[in-house]
This record gives C-alpha cells, structure tokens and sequence, in this order.
C-alpha cells in the first residue's frame, strides 16, 4: 500500500475515528483558548479549512482544520481526518473529530 500525505509529517492521526477523537480530545481539550487549539492542530500538519463561521459582531464561532492523504492501491482513495472547533469567548467549547475515506 502506497499512502501520500498532504503536509509536513501528516501521516500520524489515526485510522480507527474512535482513536482519533480521542487524540483530538488530547491535543485540543475544550478550554484551550483559540490560538493553542490552532497551534496544537497546524504542529500536526492540520490545515484550516475554507469553513470558518462569525457571528454577527465578527467573532470567530466555528473553526474546521483538516488533514488528508491519498491511498494508491488498489484504486486512489482519500482518507480525511477533519476537527470543528466551537468558540466561545476565545475558547473551545466543543470540540469534534472525524476521519474517513472519500473514493470509488
């Protein structure tokens, strides 16, 4: 099996979601403010998504980072570890995690 990742060092989250929420959990308790949360997820060549939601003042709500590498055999398949961050006051207050597999 032949596996490309996306980024610097990307091939380290977990396959299994259940492991990698809990990895998540590890790396981003809810609590940790916004910039430790990002800090945590980019030191683990997770990128931030297109997906970033504000209320109505401009305040950051939702924040998506995601990770994925290719798998080339037999056919090319996707594996993607996605994160949602919910802020509140400049904090995580919830916190998700999901990985997957995206192909024929």
């Amino acid at each position: 099996m032949i596996v490309l990742c996306m980024g610097l060092g990307g091939c380290h989250p977990s396959t299994n979601v259940d492991a990698f929420r809990a990895q998540v959990r590890t790396w981003v308790p809810v609590g940790t403010s916004v910039e430790a949360a990002e800090a945590a997820l980019e030191a683990r060549s997770f990128t931030r998504t297109a997906m970033v939601w504000e209320d109505a003042q401009g305040t950051i709500v939702d924040l998506t980072y995601g990770q994925s590498a290719i798998i080339l055999w037999p056919l090319p398949i996707l594996r993607v570890w996605t994160v949602w961050l919910r802020i509140e006051d400049g904090q995580t207050t919830s916190v998700r995690a999901h990985t997957g597999l995206i192909g024929p």
